[in-house]
């Protein structure tokens, strides 16, 4: 294997964010394996199960903000998850349909009618803390005076710290208040990220890109970072197929 820069093909358009930062505190093999070896983790039925809850959530509510006829929920939900073929699951469409219908309940009923921005992006100049790369950001939805990023799930239990901490970055970030809706198919609630909670998230999540940017300094190549880095495939960040193809690229580098 050819020696690749890791630092100099990572400069190429990348940017921190959220979802990178959490990969590499978790897992930093699954973090190099997609950053470094450039391999993403496919939709799997419970990805599109967040996905596709929250699109119906934005179409619906997006027609009926404007006076428009809409489609069903049900039937809007079972196209867009069949979008994604490989990651269609009946059990996991129908609790797409729940969540949807619980996410647009939670919503009118704290009044959150007014969708300026859905899916919006965000690139901010990561010099102003420090960094060397830009940080990205992808909101759900953005109402007058609220970002909410909506959680779907099959257990209402108490929020992450890393969905807080996340919320706290975007806060920052789009100089916002945030919160956090959970649904399962039978329930809801609203986590309101408070204000003293925002720079303690923050500074969590620039430390991290800070380590990151600490790891490309030592690891100059590809292959200083698989020697150095334990390949770890035990976790939801790797499926089967993933797991096969990281352990033939990390034997390739290590028995050269």
């Amino acid at each position: 294997m050819s020696e690749q820069k890791l630092n100099e093909w990572i400069k190429d358009g990348y940017c921190h964010s959220f979802s990178g930062g959490q990969k590499f505190m978790i897992n930093p093999s699954a973090w190099l394996y997609q950053y470094g070896f450039k391999h993403r983790q496919p939709t799997n039925p419970a990805m599109q199960r967040g996905k596709t809850s929250e699109f119906v959530t934005y179409y619906v509510m997006k027609r009926q903000s404007e006076f428009k006829e809409h489609k069903s929920i049900e039937e809007i939900t079972e196209w867009h998850f069949k979008k994604n073929i490989h990651a269609y699951n009946k059990e996991e469409c129908l609790n797409s349909i729940e969540i949807a219908k619980n996410f647009q309940q939670a919503l009118q009923e704290r009044q959150l009618t007014r969708i300026e921005k859905y899916q919006e992006k965000v690139v901010v100049d990561g010099s102003k803390y420090g960094l060397n790369y830009p940080i990205v950001a992808y909101t759900d939805f953005t109402f007058p005076d609220l970002i909410v990023d909506t959680k779907a799930t099959l257990r209402m239990n108490p929020a992450k710290r890393s969905h807080i901490r996340q919320q706290c970055l975007y806060s920052k970030l789009y100089n916002k208040p945030t919160a956090i809706l959970y649904a399962t198919p039978k329930k809801y609630k609203f986590e309101d990220i408070q204000q003293g909670e925002v720079e303690d998230g923050f500074q969590e999540c620039i430390s991290t890109f800070k380590n990151i940017e600490n790891y490309l300094k030592v690891c100059d190549t590809i292959e200083k970072a698989v020697m150095i880095t334990p390949l770890n495939t035990d976790d939801y960040y790797f499926d089967y197929n993933m797991k096969q193809e990281a352990k033939k690229q990390w034997q390739t580098i290590l028995e050269q």
